[in-house]
């Protein structure tokens, strides 16, 4: 046990290991007997201990997705973080497409807009029309309507609806996919080295854009595949309906995951072009500015490297363990932003009010970022 507790590769190894044992031995309980539930538990923490130590690893989360059961958001989430994760595991696309199956028929008539979101999924993933996309997008968004209004508490799930709904875009981690090639193709690069590559990008699109207008002449951008462009539409119009509700917090997570997002979209200039006239511009920056009060700290939301604000008892949020680890979020983090924080179970709670205030300098100054690339964000 000495040895596994000082080199990592033994510990993520062990670790992952006795979770394999508890996964195994709670398949041999009967379905509803109290001791498959103690070694269920038992298999989630010790895949929750490799999923802090390996937060790149695809297959861990597969794990995890397994596990969910029943919890058919949770499943959602960790089969598509298990596809765009750093280290993806594609086979998490075999049981995910089973998932999503068992939701195609009928739903429309049940009023779960869990149900209704795992039926978008499936049109997306099985690559379906047109028409049954939009019927099952609308109904999906109907009923998270009303999610939102009467929805309290810390607010992740809407964490896990917004990161399976990126996962959609970016064509479930899909080899051939345009945005993930973007993505995979630029590892290593350095935020400040990317930002201002972006900023070069964004100067160019701007001289572009005054010819264009003395020449009436577009310039065509290239035609993203089917799932992309939808999974684009998903995304945006779910993260609409978020910010809409500017006076209920429990939006905050879903919407700082989707700023981050953005942000490193922004960072990928070919990535973002494809999107730009999707993303809700005049929405975010109304959302924005909801969120500034005498107490914001300017300085931290203007300042160029990460905000992290002094005096409280950890700079993460629980969102950021839930991004930590995708493809697209390699850019949003500084270098040692997560080394020192604690296994979830160990870790501090943090009050709702200090993670407010945390989650709304880290909005703004995502914003302030996102506009010195997108001049479509206005910021008072």
């Amino acid at each position: 046990m000495r040895l596994s507790g000082s080199v990592s590769v033994f510990r993520d190894t062990w670790n992952e290991q006795l979770g394999d044992l508890a996964r195994y031995r709670m398949a041999m309980e009967p379905s509803d007997g109290p001791d498959r539930q103690l070694w269920a538990r038992l298999a989630n923490y010790w895949y929750r201990q490799v999923a802090y130590h390996v937060p790149d690893e695809g297959r861990i989360k597969h794990h995890l997705a397994n596990m969910a059961r029943p919890d058919a958001l949770l499943q959602l989430f960790y089969y598509t973080t298990a596809l765009v994760s750093v280290c993806p595991f594609p086979y998490a696309r075999k049981p995910l497409s089973g998932l999503l199956d068992s939701y195609q028929g009928g739903c429309l008539r049940q009023g779960s807009m869990v149900s209704a979101l795992l039926a978008t999924h499936g049109v997306l993933l099985s690559h379906g029309s047109t028409e049954h996309f939009l019927i099952r997008e609308n109904h999906f968004l109907s009923l998270m309507r009303k999610e939102i209004e009467f929805s309290d508490g810390r607010g992740l799930q809407f964490v896990h609806i917004m990161s399976s709904n990126f996962a959609s875009f970016l064509e479930y981690g899909a080899i051939e996919s345009v945005v993930t090639t973007e993505f995979r193709q630029y590892y290593g690069r350095n935020t400040d080295t990317a930002h201002a590559d972006a900023m070069k990008w964004a100067a160019s699109k701007a001289t572009d854009r005054t010819r264009q207008k003395d020449s009436s002449v577009d310039t065509p951008l290239p035609i993203l595949p089917w799932t992309a462009f939808q999974g684009g539409s998903l995304t945006f119009h779910t993260l609409q309906l978020l910010l809409d509700r500017t006076e209920n917090c429990a939006v905050g997570p879903g919407v700082h995951v989707s700023l981050a997002f953005i942000w490193c979209l922004t960072l990928h200039p070919s990535a973002i072009q494809h999107v730009e006239q999707a993303i809700p511009w005049s929405a975010i920056a109304k959302y924005l500015n909801s969120l500034l009060s005498p107490s914001t700290i300017f300085p931290k939301i203007e300042e160029e490297s990460f905000p992290l604000l002094e005096g409280v008892a950890a700079q993460q949020l629980p969102e950021d363990f839930l991004i930590h680890g995708k493809m697209w979020s390699q850019l949003y983090y500084p270098e040692c932003f997560f080394e020192g924080a604690q296994f979830e179970l160990e870790r501090p709670d943090i009050d709702v009010s200090s993670m407010a205030v945390i989650r709304d300098h880290r909005c703004l100054w995502l914003g302030v970022k996102i506009s010195t690339v997108c001049d479509q964000l206005q910021l008072i």
